[in-house]
């Protein structure tokens, strides 16, 4: 799953998968019908872990849907508010654009109230400049998610038990 959004490296599993289960919609809010198989429920469930650990790097917030796309600290505004709110066109549509005037945040004409609770939050984040927005993984040193990075991120290396040398004698 993480090569679908977090890395744009082509892949065959990544293009099957966006023909497949993706192709009205983007990871973030794919609900998979009951005839998904049990793997793709699992990439699926492993979307919560993702969001939490990966972020977005803002740019011109084009690519970022403002209610649907985890791009507040891991969550997104529909999750936050536990719903969405019609103000700046169609829910499934309105990019984060919305927010972006002269690569700073700004508030737009319609603003609900229900949002000022998550402006501060907001304005802490960074934006600016011209190209696409990214999504990173922190926890690598390339910023990509691998299976790898993804395994050490879930189970990380465990310190030796200090009594393991009484028990186990060198050969």
């Amino acid at each position: 799953m993480g090569r679908l959004k977090v890395s744009d490296k082509p892949s065959l599993w990544a293009t099957w998968v966006k023909k497949r289960y993706l192709r009205s919609t983007c990871i973030w809010n794919h609900i998979p019908p009951s005839s998904s198989s049990s793997s793709w429920k699992h990439v699926i469930a492993a979307r919560a872990w993702i969001a939490d650990k990966a972020r977005y790097i803002i740019f011109e917030g084009l690519s970022i849907n403002v209610w649907k796309d985890p791009w507040l600290n891991g969550k997104s505004l529909k999750d936050l508010l536990g719903r969405e709110l019609l103000l700046w066109g169609p829910p499934h549509s309105t990019s984060l654009s919305v927010l972006i005037k002269e690569e700073k945040w700004c508030k737009p004409a319609r603003w609900h109230s229900d949002l000022d609770v998550y402006w501060d939050e907001i304005k802490e984040l960074d934006v600016g400049g011209k190209g696409p927005d990214i999504l990173v993984w922190p926890p690598s040193r390339t910023g990509v998610l691998t299976q790898r990075e993804a395994w050490k991120a879930q189970y990380p290396p465990m310190n030796p038990v200090l009594w393991a040398d009484w028990i186990w004698l060198p050969v």
